[in-house]
């Protein structure tokens, strides 16, 4: 479970944010009525008793647990984690709302608790994002819930397979745009068509590069880039190289309707010369 703690200066400001759609108060601390406009006039004339110099008097706390146990806590988990974050922080004598978010799939809490008390004094707790999140810590624990690191390191998991993916999906793309441009390159002789096969990948957006040989000055091979990504055409698979193409168009045509074209599975597309010039641009229990 992740906590944060950061103050605002507007009372006002920090309630509007809270009272969204799929948004709904859950408990109040220290203040009485029956309607936001009550708890929001309270609020302010507490914050008046103050004669300090700080003008960020309301503290707002963000409580998110996973998603995984989010999902699964029900209204009374919410309500006692909110109360056992108020204690634990020393914020239970003072005036707090409670608001549960669900105007998301990662249901999270919000408490908006005034940082001046009944005397005027100020609330001040040493470093409270510190201690904030100390606190998450223990009360995750407390009801069986995720801990901040464990979620950190399974969000960034999922970034990378959602990243990896992502790259798949490219490789995917590009390997049909190939066999597009390698169809529309079948003349009408015997043989591939290369420089109509370059012109139609550079009409789709890549920039061809031409591999010559350096004594002969032949061509001997190609590489293609696209948003700042550049591929090997043996990237692709051995079909793709100008060895293969160029061989008779009889043959290519087959080659390239064959729906049992063998592809590169996950594991294969996971290549270093890849995913490393990819990942390289700038880019509950």
């Amino acid at each position: 479970m992740i906590a944060k703690m950061k103050s605002n200066q507007s009372i006002g400001a920090t309630l509007g944010y809270n009272l969204k759609e799929d948004s709904q108060i859950i408990a109040v601390n220290n203040l009485v009525g029956d309607h936001i406009q009550d708890y929001e006039k309270q609020m302010r004339a507490t914050q008046e008793l103050f004669e300090g110099r700080a003008k960020n008097l309301t503290a707002h706390v963000i409580i998110s647990p996973s998603i995984e146990d989010g999902q699964r806590l029900k209204l009374d988990h919410w309500k006692d984690i909110a109360n056992a974050y108020l204690k634990k922080t020393s914020l239970e004598t003072y005036e707090s709302i409670v608001f549960l978010h669900e105007d998301r799939e990662h249901k999270h809490l919000h408490i908006v608790s005034n940082r001046i008390d009944s005397e005027g004094k100020i609330y001040r707790n040493g470093n409270e994002l510190a201690m904030s999140q100390r606190i998450g810590n223990e009360i995750a624990q407390e009801f069986g819930l995720m801990q901040a690191r464990e979620i950190m390191l399974k969000n960034k998991r999922l970034g990378e397979k959602n990243k990896e993916q992502e790259i798949l999906g490219s490789v995917e793309r590009i390997k049909n745009e190939l066999k597009l441009a390698a169809k529309a390159a079948l003349g009408n002789k015997n043989l591939f068509d290369t420089d109509k096969y370059f012109n139609s990948l550079r009409n789709s957006g890549y920039k061809v590069k031409e591999h010559l040989n350096k004594d002969s000055g032949q061509l001997r091979g190609y590489g293609i880039e696209k948003d700042g990504t550049f591929y090997n055409a043996s990237d692709f698979g051995k079909e793709f190289t100008l060895s293969s193409l160029s061989q008779s168009r009889s043959t290519l045509r087959k080659e390239l309707n064959n729906k049992d074209v063998k592809k590169k599975t996950a594991i294969e597309i996971k290549e270093p010369d890849i995913l490393k010039k990819s990942n390289n641009q700038s880019y509950g229990r």
